[in-house]
């Protein structure tokens, strides 16, 4: 359409011409028929006629050229309207491919958002599944990229898909996927996340009352060893089975709890449970088979450490049940070769190879 009014324009500026040029022929007709004219004294006598005729055709000329000039005057409008237009759809088209530019850029935040959980996660759940008694930690990024992208204008998004992805029959599904697939990776992290968090919490509330357990137990062990001491004296309170056993007790757990602190790691209760109450137990359940509980606090002290080691096998199961689902989760949305990751990816290349072709 720009190149037809263009056309036009000149075909009217030739026709003008050539008019002019016309009336500048007529015109040195005219003043050649004068005698010995001069300049600015053309003289007119006798000439009635022919001025008539000059004039008359003149006019005509002159009438046809305004025309051509209101047409002029149209048809300039019409260009500058549409080169106006031209400029407009310019800049709404910039504007859609800067729209994919901020959507790329997002996705570059996003996109390594899920790749840095998924190696945190994958380094945790191995570890809590080994070892569940002993804490370990997921990193979390507190960025908002996944906000970021549904807090941009929808309609927006649409214009764009639609402008630079229109060769494709199915890019709305793209772009609904992209939508659904952020939306789902932003709710899996606050969801991954908030479970963490009471995970972690429940975790250390339970180790916390634990560890309180064993120090009243360690406490109900002094009690029973000076209450030996005290009816049999500080030389003979060890011959006893119930005191001795307790007795040789205490120093070993205390000397782990002192190794932990030296080695700047928190203890670990599946150690202590195995290493130290376990023992305990069955050596306890030996006297008890010859001599029985004694009546100053024996049968507390074992009915604790018992209780103590039932409260670490219900904590582990309940931390090694987490941390399968969080295996679940990485392998389904998480890893790598996962093929929702993967559709991720693969938009997001998509909408490079636009940028890149059209910047």
């Amino acid at each position: 359409m720009a190149i037809t009014i263009k056309k036009s324009k000149n075909t009217i500026i030739g026709i003008s011409l050539f008019f002019i040029g016309l009336i500048i022929v007529l015109l040195c007709q005219l003043i050649a028929e004068t005698d010995n004219w001069r300049w600015f004294a053309v003289d007119y006598n006798g000439q009635a006629d022919q001025i008539s005729a000059y004039g008359s055709l003149l006019g005509g000329i002159l009438s046809f050229l305004s025309v051509l000039f209101v047409l002029f005057t149209i048809l300039e409008t019409r260009e500058q309207i549409q080169n106006e237009k031209l400029e407009k759809d310019a800049e709404e088209r910039l504007s859609k491919l800067n729209r994919l530019k901020l959507i790329s850029n997002i996705l570059i935040s996003t996109t390594d958002e899920i790749k840095s959980l998924g190696e945190n996660l994958l380094e945790f759940y191995p570890a809590e599944q080994a070892n569940p008694s002993q804490m370990h930690v997921i990193y979390w990024n507190t960025n908002r990229h996944f906000d970021r992208l549904m807090n941009l204008d929808f309609l927006e998004m649409f214009n764009a898909f639609e402008e630079y992805f229109s060769d494709d029959k199915d890019w709305n599904k793209m772009l609904l996927n992209l939508y659904n697939l952020n939306d789902f990776y932003g709710d899996a992290f606050a969801d991954l996340k908030q479970k963490y968090r009471d995970q972690i919490q429940y975790k250390v509330t339970e180790q916390k009352s634990i560890g309180k357990e064993m120090n009243d137990m360690l406490d109900m062990m002094n009690e029973v060893v000076d209450a030996y001491a005290d009816e049999y004296g500080m030389g003979h309170h060890l011959n006893h089975p119930w005191s001795s056993l307790f007795n040789e007790y205490i120093p070993k757990h205390y000397k782990y709890l002192e190794q932990q602190i030296q080695a700047d790691e928190m203890p670990d209760f599946r150690t202590i449970s195995n290493d130290l109450l376990l023992p305990l137990i069955k050596e306890a359940m030996q006297i008890r088979s010859v001599n029985g509980f004694d009546s100053k606090g024996s049968r507390k002290v074992i009915k604790t450490a018992s209780n103590i080691r039932k409260r670490i096998n219900e904590v582990e199961l309940y931390c090694v049940q987490y941390a399968d689902d969080i295996e679940k989760q990485y392998k389904n949305y998480f890893s790598p070769e996962n093929s929702s990751l993967q559709v991720y990816q693969k938009i997001k290349e998509r909408i490079d190879n636009v940028i890149q072709k059209n910047s």
